[in-house]
């Protein structure tokens, strides 16, 4: 990121927009934070997005072949999550770039409403009408699973260290940024469910429900 950061100053770049993580501002020494630190210290304006968890990591993202098999295993305990939907995050973004009172400013991003796994299983289950848990699991368990589908370790690591700041309470936060910049609230993780209903369920369960 930091030798792109330097390609766009020479070319000319004005003001750049960086989305890095809910969060991310507490942790001193992660690559996300240094390259925050570089980009605030630059000669560019800029503006910081620290979204937190994605719902699309339910569709298309990494929960999605344990959405279809019925159970979600995730080692978040039972936190909750304030999770955002990428259309939030992108009309976000597209306001902070073409308007300059967000010049040189920070924000964090996060959905209307902090849910826990369980709670958004039980969404899923009612939307679909097909029965979805979710499991609990260990750290160790995610790190196994994830280096068995082909992550390499430290990715899997990497996972596995979000989910302990999310068993520790630090993704529950729930901001109004995304109604501030936009002028609306953000989507509900039910309307996402009820968008994303088939991709979470078989073809013929799909045709049956027709």
């Amino acid at each position: 990121m930091i030798p792109f950061i330097d390609k766009a100053i020479e070319a000319g770049v004005s003001h750049m927009v960086l989305m890095t993580a809910f969060g991310i501002d507490q942790v001193e020494g992660i690559g996300l934070r240094k390259v925050e630190k570089y980009l605030i210290a630059a000669n560019v304006h800029h503006t910081i997005l620290r979204p937190g968890w994605f719902m699309e990591n339910f569709n298309p993202g990494f929960i999605l072949p344990m959405i279809q098999q019925g159970t979600i295993y995730l080692p978040a305990a039972d936190a909750k999550v304030a999770f955002i939907a990428a259309r939030d995050i992108a009309e976000s973004a597209a306001i902070v770039l073409t308007h300059e009172q967000h010049l040189d400013q920070e924000y964090p991003l996060t959905g209307s409403e902090a849910l826990s796994y369980e709670e958004t299983a039980d969404i899923i289950t009612t939307v679909t009408g097909r029965n979805v848990n979710y499991v609990a699991v260990s750290d160790e368990a995610l790190q196994k699973s994830l280096t068995d589908a082909g992550w390499y370790p430290e990715q899997a690591q990497f996972m596995v260290g979000l989910f302990q700041n999310v068993q520790q309470g630090y993704s529950s936060y729930v901001v109004p940024t995304v109604q501030n910049l936009t002028g609306y609230d953000p989507i509900s993780f039910q309307s996402f469910a009820e968008q994303n209903r088939d991709a979470w369920m078989t073809d013929n369960e799909v045709v049956n429900q027709a």
